[in-house]
């Protein structure tokens, strides 16, 4: 399965696009393409794998993780997935917005509501979905078992967790998630985050448990 990761947006947003050669189907998680120079580029590598269909994965909906989920379903009426609790948080960045000056992420409906324990299918691609809130209140990560990786999007970073100050998130439910979600995972799982550099398990594990309550 080839990976390709973008950095987007004023937040440097970690973008991923998965493909299988034996599928169709491209999977892009947290498209955060804002200027038209980002999409085209997204648009681009996407174009260049000949899928049939595109399906948007999201970890949560904080602006910088959704630029261009409106765009990708636009162009590729992709599916987007998300779990239902992120809904009533998507659309209330307009205060960020305003305070930077930029333009809100276009509206865009999800199509497809998940949550911790459900199994995707993508292809000969399989995605565990894992609840992650603390970050968020519906935040998730996506773990796929058969190519040791997760997407934790902005709980886990290296050497870090996400802020949780923001509504609907908060500090006890993230090192929750971390404790008893994340770090039961293998050692050897690749952690690529929403923001940063890629780091595993392994290496996260010390701190993570290592912290008395």
């Amino acid at each position: 399965m080839q990976v390709r990761i973008f950095q987007f947006n004023m937040l440097a947003e970690s973008t991923y696009v998965l493909a299988d050669s034996n599928s169709d189907i491209a999977v892009v998680v947290d498209p955060g393409a804002f200027s038209e120079k980002e999409r085209k580029c997204l648009d681009e590598y996407i174009d260049s794998l000949s899928v049939k269909d595109v399906v948007v994965l999201l970890t949560h909906s904080h602006l910088d993780h959704i630029f261009g989920v409106a765009h990708l379903v636009d162009r590729y009426k992709a599916r987007v997935y998300a779990h239902k609790l992120e809904e009533q948080y998507m659309f209330m960045n307009s205060h960020l917005c305003d305070s930077w000056r930029i333009p809100e992420p276009d509206s865009f409906e999800v199509t497809d509501y998940i949550k911790g324990g459900d199994e995707l299918t993508f292809g000969d691609l399989r995605v565990l979905v894992l609840d992650v809130p603390g970050h968020s209140a519906g935040g998730l990560a996506y773990y796929l078992p058969d190519e040791k990786m997760v997407f934790t999007g902005d709980a886990l970073f290296a050497g870090s967790m996400g802020r949780t100050d923001f509504p609907g998130g908060g500090e006890a439910q993230l090192w929750d998630s971390l404790r008893n979600q994340l770090m039961r995972l293998p050692d050897d799982t690749q952690v690529l985050p929403g923001h940063g550099l890629d780091t595993t398990i392994g290496r996260e594990r010390g701190w993570v448990l290592g912290r008395s309550f």
